[in-house]
């Protein structure tokens, strides 16, 4: 009984869920990076469902071409600069002082 409760609890562990990313669980990661590329989509004006499909990868190196990038369809450290979603996160502070309110 012990040495099934310890072979599951080792198995549960291994599971990517747990893996580590750059320091962050991997579900941390990935949810990182699905909002990242719904800020992506919403910016090129594609469909908004957090997974890079064709029509994602296709607008992605559309705008790369128009940027003078290397035309990949990737989301490279260069392409997300570009679109201005790279860089240093202001604080929530920061944010809600920097952008006027809207009514409605």
């Amino acid at each position: 009984m012990k040495l099934s409760i310890v072979l599951g609890t080792a198995a549960l562990l291994s599971l990517p869920a747990f893996a580590q990313t750059d320091g962050k669980p991997a579900d941390v990661a990935a949810a990182e990076r699905i909002k990242l590329i719904t800020s992506v989509q919403e910016e090129l004006g594609v469909t908004v469902d957090g997974k890079m499909g064709p029509a994602t990868h296709e607008a992605i190196e559309k705008f790369q071409r128009s940027k003078g990038i290397d035309a990949t369809g990737q989301l490279d450290k260069k392409t997300i600069t570009a679109m201005g979603l790279g860089g240093a996160k202001p604080s929530a502070s920061a944010g809600a002082s920097a952008r006027p309110k809207t009514g409605g």
